[in-house]
């Protein structure tokens, strides 16, 4: 009589197809975090964002009211801005979170006296 040995090799294939499948959500969010663009200006902030569309928006610095940071022990985090009409925005994956959180404060207290307003809060 011949001994029939089962195959192994289902096993390789359907691990390799689950860690794809595992991976699937953390490529889509590195692409979002390299199609993401922030720059700041003396007078605004403009938020860049799409994977396939691009989405701009910008926020006027004297009109921020609320800036508040999120830092990992690693160095990067979020940050929150909440304007004056209550609309937050979150800036995600910041390298040195709470130093631009500051910057930003910065910059729209700066804008805040350059258009005789006092807004700004932290909340840290």
């Amino acid at each position: 009589m011949k001994e029939i040995k089962p195959t192994y090799t289902w096993i390789i294939s359907s691990m390799l197809w689950s860690w794809c499948l595992a991976f699937i959500p953390t490529i889509i969010t590195t692409l979002k975090m390299a199609r993401t663009k922030y720059i700041i200006s003396d007078t605004h902030l403009v938020m860049i964002t799409g994977l396939v569309h691009s989405k701009r928006e910008s926020i006027d610095l004297y009109r921020i009211r609320i800036v508040t940071a999120n830092q990992t022990a690693w160095g990067y985090g979020n940050i929150t801005i909440i304007d004056q009409d209550s609309i937050s925005y979150v800036l995600r994956y910041i390298n040195n979170a709470n130093y631009i959180a500051n910057v930003i404060k910065e910059k729209s207290r700066t804008a805040c006296k350059n258009r005789n307003f006092t807004v700004v809060k932290s909340l840290f």
